[in-house]
């Protein structure tokens, strides 16, 4: 297949750009000229890198490039603690994905694959349902982030469903891997761990449940989407015995993203501390919530399971000793 990516130097499209020309895809990867994370792609016989700044999609000329069977779209501004709460910023990245989608259809694309979140649906420690989180659940975003991802569902589902392209929206959960964003528990633990400082490690209360999906698996999860052939046959399957009204229709192209292991998030950091034999160096102390409160991750994977197969290969601990092993290298 020749698959468009954009986001291509991300956390996440720098891995699966890897894991889709192993599995002889031709990659075509949307990237800023002033990129900074260039050096995590590898030169390939099959990777192609167009230089252009997501905001002029519009002026990608059908004519210089080839058809497309698939798009996946990554790139999006504001991801960090304070553009996730700008409405301007997420404003902007609904527009440009509209614009893309639109773009992609000129470019023959007949799957577009579109990277949601986990923070549409809201969940936090002070208020969650009582099971997992299915693809059904309503959605209460907080952040103009989880908003901004949550109408980009609704919008983008129709407006494929006109243009005759199939839509896939990924509620991504968490991912983490040796280039995940060096502030992220999972980051913070191993490096403090390593440095064999004598100070306590002071993380929040933790008592959340969470849920970790190593970046192989994450990436393996897409390329099978990508993959997965009479996708909409298996989603009526799926859905044969619910009713939907009009306006939740856009849930049947969503699918959690996510592994099997949800615990409570102090077990993980726990994990990680017996790991490096220094549980005695961490201690879980109150802490101010952010603006979006204390996330809450319970996700139902039964979809990504019945749509395409997908079963992890990574468990927690095998994770976190892969991130080791190329601390070490």
């Amino acid at each position: 297949m020749k698959i468009l990516l954009s986001g291509i130097t991300s956390f996440i499209g720098a891995a699966l750009s890897k894991e889709l020309l192993l599995s002889g895809h031709e990659v075509y990867g949307l990237v800023r000229a002033d990129s900074k994370n260039m050096d995590r792609l590898s030169a390939h016989d099959n990777l192609y890198l167009i230089q252009r700044d997501m905001k002029s999609v519009e002026d990608m000329n059908p004519k210089a490039l080839p058809k497309f069977d698939v798009c996946i779209h990554l790139a999006w501004d504001g991801v960090g603690s304070a553009g996730r709460m700008n409405e301007e910023i997420q404003k902007d990245n609904i527009e440009v994905t509209i614009k893309f989608i639109k773009k992609c259809k000129e470019l023959g694309v007949k799957r577009f694959i579109f990277a949601g979140s986990q923070a549409e649906y809201g969940q936090s420690l002070e208020k969650h349902i009582e099971k997992k989180c299915d693809e059904l659940v309503a959605e209460e975003p907080v952040s103009m982030y989880g908003k901004a991802k949550l109408q980009i569902a609704k919008r983008a589902a129709r407006l494929c469903e006109e243009l005759g392209m199939e839509y896939i929206h990924l509620r991504i959960f968490s991912v983490y891997g040796s280039s995940d964003h060096e502030t992220s528990l999972v980051s913070s633990c191993i490096r403090h761990f390593r440095s064999k400082k004598k100070e306590a490690l002071r993380l929040g209360e933790c008592e959340q449940k969470w849920n970790y999906m190593y970046i192989s698996d994450c990436v393996k999860a897409v390329k099978e989407l990508v993959q997965v052939r009479e996708l909409s046959e298996r989603t009526e399957k799926f859905y044969k015995d619910e009713v939907f009204l009009p306006e939740e229709l856009y849930r049947k192209n969503v699918i959690n993203v996510a592994s099997e292991d949800t615990r409570i998030l102090k077990e993980f950091a726990l994990e990680i501390a017996d790991i490096y034999g220094q549980r005695e160096n961490i201690e879980f102390v109150r802490k101010t919530p952010g603006a979006e409160g204390i996330p809450y991750l319970d996700p139902d994977i039964s979809k990504l399971e019945a749509l395409c197969g997908f079963k992890p290969d990574i468990s927690f601990k095998e994770g976190v000793e892969l991130i080791e092993k190329l601390y070490s290298l």
